[in-house]
């Protein structure tokens, strides 16, 4: 049977069956939120703020349970994302959580530092989070023992094939911007495991 991902909320509510919380450094109270199936987020789709980052890592280092810890990523731009996830390892891996790499287009999975990464959280362009590159590094994170996440699942096309690369979690705007809605198309992607067609 195919393992159904977590559905990973921002904001306080994540009461529907299947969701945890995805903090991010514009979340009120963090403590609130780090409970279930959580993770961290760090904003940088929207604009990084390394204060809040900062705080935000601060504030649930005693808290168990952290899936995943997003290291900072520039969108689309794999190389960039390597330069930063190097820079940013010593003050994630100092507050003892764990880190996330963000996967960007032009990344494979011989670039992935499996070492250093405790999870790989699959970013990039639609085109990539839906190539048969992204989910054979999927594959292999997951015989590393690696959480891997996908951003920004927004449609059935893109949770059913988060589904079937084995994604362990998900987020996406809709269920934390519109929670009734992204309960509804919920419900209807668990009722349907059919990919459909693109």
């Amino acid at each position: 049977m195919t393992e159904v991902p977590v559905v990973l909320r921002s904001g306080v509510r994540a009461d529907l069956d299947g969701c945890g919380h995805l903090l991010t450094p514009q979340t009120g109270s963090f403590l609130e939120c780090a409970r279930g199936v959580w993770a961290c987020d760090n904003d940088c789709f929207n604009a990084f703020q390394p204060e809040r980052y900062v705080r935000m890592l601060a504030a649930v280092r005693d808290v168990r349970g952290c899936k995943f810890v997003a290291l900072p990523d520039v969108v689309t731009d794999w190389e960039s994302t390597r330069r930063l996830f190097a820079e940013w390892l010593p003050v994630v891996r100092a507050y003892t959580l764990p880190a996330a790499i963000v996967l960007q287009d032009g990344c494979v999975a011989t670039d992935v530092p499996w070492n250093e990464a405790a999870a790989i959280f699959i970013g990039g362009s639609t085109e990539f989070k839906l190539s048969t590159t992204t989910a054979s590094i999927a594959g292999y994170g997951r015989a590393r023992g690696k959480w891997v996440h996908m951003g920004r699942v927004n449609s059935a096309i893109r949770f059913h094939y988060a589904t079937s690369i084995g994604c362990h979690s998900i987020d996406g705007s809709t269920f934390s911007w519109f929670p009734r809605e992204g309960e509804r198309r919920l419900r209807k992607w668990r009722q349907n495991p059919r990919l459909p067609h693109v």
